[in-house]
Parts: C-alpha cells; structure tokens; sequence
C-alpha cells in the first residue's frame, strides 16, 4: 500500500502495543485516553488534514503508506519499503509519454478489473475518471456501469458533461442530484472518519456510492491524476507568484485588499475575485512557504488562528509550525523542479491524509470496495519522470492527459474547467443552512471549553452572510470539528454523546 489507501492506527499505552484500522477501536482500550491533540489540532485548521503521523488524540499515530512497522522487546521501528524520486528524463517526447501513460493506465485498469462481482466507476465530466471509464470500457466485454453526482446550481453540476462521456462509451448510467438537507449525514461521516474530516466533497461521495452500492461491489475511480499529471489550478498559478511579486509589496498588501472589497464575493465556485485574492494572499507569504501557504488558503492562517484560539489552546500550540509538516517533504531531495516538489508533496502527504481518507472510509461504510488505477505504482513512477514541461504547458495545466483523452473522450469535455463532486456551501450557508451553522456555532462547545473564541467565530459568519468574504469552507470546517468534538468529548460514554449530535441534527430543518 504505498500510496495510503488504507489506514492503521496504533498507540503505545504502558508500553504494549495496541493497534487497528479505526480510532475508535483503539479508545476501546481503556489504557488509552481521550484527550485533544492540541497540536495536530493546529495542523488540522490549516489544511483540513494533519500532515504528520499523529491523529486528532493524543497519544495515537498513524503508520505512514510505504512502512511496516517492527515491534520487538517493547520498541517500536518504523521502516520506509518504497521512496518515490522525480528523475525527469529530458529527452522523452511528447509522443513517448503519451503512449506510455496510456499503456500504463490501460494496464493498471486492466488489472483492477479482475473481480467475481459486479463493477463500476465513479464519473465526474473530468479527464481522470472520465480516461479510467474509457479504459474500462475497452477492457471489458460488458457495459460499464457509471454513477455521478450533481446539484441544481450552475457551476456545481457534473451531469450534463459526464452524461456526454457515459453516452460515447456505452455506459449504463446512474445519476443523483443532492439537496441542502442531504448534510444531515455529517453525524455519520465524522464517526466514520474518527475526525473532522468531511469537506465538500465528502457529501456527494457519500451519495454517489449510496447509489453505486444498489448496483456493484467494487468502484474504480480518478483518484490521483491530478497529484501525478499536474491537474490542479494552483500548480498553474504557482508559476505566476514570481513575476506578481514583482509589484511592490504595499500594493499587494494594501491596495489589492482594498480594491477586493470593492465587489461582492461570487457564490460560483470559481471567480476572478477568487483567483486574485488567492495569488495576493500567498505571494505576501516567504516565498520558502508558497506552496503550503497555497493549500491552505482555504482554512486558517496563521493569524486567523490566533483569533480563533483561546487562551488555553494558544499555549498549547506557541512557536508550533504548521507548514513545516508540509515543507519537510517539499524541500526534501527527492525533487528539484518547483513543479514536481508539489505533486511529490501532495502524492506523499495530501493524498494518504486527505483524497483517501475519504474515498476508504465513505465507500468502505457503504461495502464498497473504491480501486484508483493512477495510484498504481508502475503509473506513478513513470510520471515522476516525465518532464514539467510536459505536464503544464502555457496556460494549461494536465497537457499531458489531455493529449492521451483527445483519442478517447468527446471533445466538449477535454478543456473544462475542473470540478471534481462538489456542493455550493457558500450560497447554501447564507441560506438553507444558515440555522444549522448557527446552532452548533453560536452555541460552540469549543468555545465553551476555552479552546475557541466566540467573536472570531461570529465575525466569520457575519462577514459570510453580509457576502463581504465567502468563508464557506472556513465555516463548514469548523461545522465538522463542532460535530466530532461533541461526538467524541461530549459524554463519557461514546454511543450517548454520538446518538445526541445525531438527534440534534435530525432536529434541524432547512427553511
């Protein structure tokens, strides 16, 4: 498992050990203690995720992907079995890499189709899920079976675009649309995760193997073409920090925020105001720090947390580095290239503590097996050594996936805008969701242990609602961290505490 599909968590009370594939198996053992780790806590608020191998208890680890680890006379070794290097072979062309990358996939998919039941695919309108049904499709003697997600709201929706997909493969398709209230299941996704780790997307995730699940046992995804082909827009973007650091830096920390709030906040899901305000914020950043300062754009910075702590949590974190955790491995030798130091970093990190967390878990609650042909090894490997320039090219990030789709996915769908199973929180948390923020915000159990300050946390929503700022994603992580602390620190006996945030929940109705 050398990209961290599946989890393993362990902890060393008294000196034994005791271990398993969920948290909440291990506070079963009442040698180890319920208790907040307040710095993976910190980290938790920067990224959505923790980027080292503690979890959100203290005194419980988590066993890195790539590493067995060796318990013998009451000591504990850790030791790496896979490294993954970017050596990018210059002399590779175009054509090459294509051809290869299409070889490999078509193998890898292959391989993952060997089952005794039935399968399908998860299908966004993105290249990555829309190659692996694509590929299925030629390796199969049977239909595909496809299922996507959407909602009501422009900008949100897959379905137009993967029907378009489904229709030129021959696909039996399935398709769901998802409501405000469908966030009802957070009490859920939280217990499954042991954490607070439900974002967007984890809400159509949830839906779309709900319905995959009525149909087959296993479900091959796109997980991992972005990491490894370069898909994300802050890959893109990254390459433009250095020449807009060259505007004088009070321009960039006065006069662009002050121009920003000239004009309201767009509720779509991507905007220039958006764009500019992200490439503002991270070039005012050490340049050392850009990429993580980048993906944590998103969640909490730095001084935004010293807002939101109380005194207590303050403490407990002084002179605690979030970025680092990142950094470590950004600035590590395993690659040179700016470019390939992000995807190194995001296969390394983000995908084991983030993607796979919740495409395991959500999946694994409904007993369906999740497979991702771009996480296989052969794959991964060979992309690590193709060249940057190959990957990004001008203005366009993925080039080199879309040249292997040209052959293999309708046209309308090879330069769009990426997606991937999203909800429109920010529009959603000013109206249907509103009450259900305020009754868990307002009346903060974080707050009421000290750990959070009530007027950071009224301003977000304030600012939110008034459509100074969209902190959607701000505040629907701190509706998950909410929820988990109350399911996990509420009562002292779990089931109680778990069943109260649910009725809780189930309580509340949209207006």
């Amino acid at each position: 498992d050398r990209l961290g599909q599946k989890p393993l968590f362990y902890a060393r009370p008294g000196g034994s050990l005791t271990f398993a594939s969920e948290i909440k198996a291990l506070l079963q053992d009442s040698r180890v203690p319920r208790r907040l780790n307040a710095p993976a806590l910190h980290d938790y608020l920067s990224f959505k995720f923790i980027p080292r191998q503690e979890a959100l208890f203290e005194g419980i680890f988590k066993l890195p992907p790539a590493t067995y680890l060796l318990f013998e006379k009451g000591e504990v070794k850790a030791k790496r079995y896979w490294e993954l290097y970017y050596r990018p072979d210059h002399g590779m062309t175009e054509g090459e890499a294509v051809e290869r990358t299409g070889e490999l996939l078509l193998e890898s998919v292959s391989m993952r189709l060997m089952s005794d039941v039935p399968l399908g695919a998860f299908l966004s309108s993105g290249l990555d899920s829309g190659l692996v049904v694509s590929m299925m499709s030629r390796a199969s003697s049977e239909p595909v079976n496809t299922f996507t997600i959407g909602d009501n709201v422009q900008g949100f929706n897959e379905i137009p675009h993967a029907r378009l997909i489904a229709r030129s493969h021959g696909t039996n398709h399935r398709e769901f649309l998802v409501e405000p209230d469908a966030v009802k299941i957070l009490p859920d996704l939280v217990w499954t995760f042991d954490g607070p780790y439900a974002d967007i997307p984890s809400v159509p995730l949830y839906y779309v193997s709900r319905l995959a699940r009525e149909h087959v046992k296993v479900v091959l995804t796109g997980d991992a073409g972005d990491e490894s082909f370069a898909g994300y827009d802050r890959y893109l973007a990254n390459s433009l920090l250095g020449r807009y650091r060259m505007i004088p830096r009070p321009v960039r920390q006065h006069l662009v925020p002050s121009f920003l709030k000239l004009f309201p906040e767009s509720t779509a899901r991507k905007s220039w105001r958006q764009s500019l305000r992200w490439l503002n914020t991270v070039s005012l950043s050490p340049a050392r720090e850009s990429y993580a300062h980048g993906i944590s754009f998103f969640s909490f910075e730095n001084g935004e947390k010293e807002m939101l702590y109380g005194p207590e949590l303050r403490r407990a974190v002084a002179g605690q580095n979030s970025m680092e955790g990142l950094l470590s491995r950004y600035w590590s030798d395993h690659a040179s290239d700016p470019l390939d130091r992000m995807t190194y970093t995001d296969i390394m990190v983000r995908i084991p503590e983030y993607s796979n967390i919740k495409v395991d878990r959500i999946t694994m609650m409904h007993g369906l097996e999740a497979r991702s042909p771009f996480m296989d090894h052969r794959l991964v490997e060979f992309a690590a050594t193709i060249p940057p320039e190959l990957k990004v090219k001008g203005n366009k990030r993925k080039h080199l996936l879309r040249k292997l789709a040209a052959s293999h996915l309708p046209r309308e769908v090879l330069n769009l805008t990426k997606k991937g199973f999203g909800l429109p929180i920010n529009r959603w948390l000013r109206g249907e969701l509103k009450g259900l923020s305020h009754t868990l915000l307002k009346n903060s159990e974080l707050v009421r242990d000290g750990l959070f300050a009530q007027p950071y946390i009224d301003r977000l929503l304030d600012d939110h609602e008034s459509r100074r700022v969209n902190n959607g994603y701000k505040i629907w992580s701190l509706v998950n961290l909410e929820t988990w602390y109350r399911t996990y620190f509420g009562d002292p006996d779990l089931e109680t505490s778990r069943q109260n945030v649910k009725d809780l929940f189930h309580s509340w109705s949209r207006p």
